[in-house]
């Protein structure tokens, strides 16, 4: 990136300025380690092709699992059963 260009507009500078200053924060938060290593720790994770009625359907089963198991222990825990 050039610091300064002649040839650009004065509209393209402050469009530039204004887009760098925008990056500041993130260049100086921003972590330069080695990029390759870190991409090769993450797999990649395809979703499947479902339709939004069998995903909903599907969470809202894992819910109601989720609060069944919760309500039999505290039943369990606090002698209600």
């Amino acid at each position: 990136m050039r610091v300064f260009d002649p040839t650009g507009t004065p509209a393209q500078a402050f469009f530039r300025g204004f887009l760098s200053g925008f990056s500041s924060p993130a260049m100086l938060f921003s972590y330069y380690g080695d990029a390759s290593r870190r991409l090769n720790e993450n797999p990649l994770i395809t979703a499947r092709k479902i339709s939004v009625k069998e995903a909903l359907s599907g969470d809202v089963r894992r819910i109601g699992d989720d609060l069944r198991t919760v309500m039999r222990k505290y039943a369990a825990d606090n002698n209600l059963s």
